[in-house]
């Protein structure tokens, strides 16, 4: 966690120097992407998409984390450009 910490700061890895406008960029970015999982819609589609896939009860999923990690998948899907036909 540290290291995320130290990533949204600005601070080279391997460096150890500040950038105060890699931080500021970083920090817009996970502000931007909190905004978008926050979003009730895409969360309403997700959730029925999971029930669609077979989890329809509480007890099918292992654990919520399960379910929190695969929505950021999901979004980060949601983001991205994606042709048909370039999946291998």
């Amino acid at each position: 966690m540290s290291a995320v910490y130290r990533y949204l700061r600005g601070i080279d890895p391997t460096t150890g120097e500040s950038d105060t406008a890699g931080r500021l960029k970083r920090l817009s970015q996970l502000a931007d992407a909190a905004n978008e999982c926050m979003e009730l819609t895409p969360w309403r589609d997700y959730l029925l998409r999971v029930q669609h896939a077979g989890f329809v009860s509480q007890t099918l999923v292992a654990s919520k984390n399960a379910i929190v990690n695969a929505y950021a998948f999901y979004i980060r899907g949601r983001r991205s450009v994606f042709r048909r036909g370039h999946a291998r």
